[in-house]
């Protein structure tokens, strides 16, 4: 199933992957996995890479990954494909009941904190405690999703 959603590029669900199916309605979920919508971004008919927006939040969720997760192809990077991508979203997170939702990044991961940062200023939020362990610090954000 592909989904138009936007001018400059679009965001196609990769539902038709048979064992993620469900995924979204809490079907056939791997343990310690939430009900997920996971979709495939596409810029200039080129698959540039995936957000995902999780429906709730366990423990680890809660402490290190939280709502949102994405992820570009480096060679597609710089085209505000993230920024775009997590506005809209943003708005799904809204439709599907989430009136804010957690996303996280390293400290180190400057194009990703640069894009929370637009979505915080934009969609309002608020910064949470950052999170210091093995792997590194993560900087913890609130976003709305009006």
């Amino acid at each position: 199933m592909y989904e138009r959603i936007g001018n400059a590029h679009e965001i196609a669900s990769h539902e038709k992957v048979s064992p993620k199916l469900n995924h979204h309605k809490g079907i056939n979920l791997p343990e310690n996995i939430v009900p997920y919508s996971e979709y495939w971004i596409i810029y200039n008919n080129e698959y540039a890479g995936f957000i995902t927006l999780r429906h709730e939040l366990n423990s680890f969720l809660k402490q290190r990954a939280g709502n949102i997760g994405y992820n570009i192809r480096p060679s597609m990077r710089g085209h505000g494909l993230a920024k775009k991508s997590l506005f809209l979203v943003l708005k799904k997170a809204k439709n599907t009941g989430l009136n804010k939702v957690f996303i996280t990044c390293m400290e180190t991961n400057i194009g990703s904190l640069k894009t929370i940062l637009v979505a915080k200023k934009k969609f309002g939020g608020l910064e949470s405690t950052k999170l210091t362990d093995k792997d590194g610090t993560f900087r913890r954000f609130w976003i709305n999703t009006h």
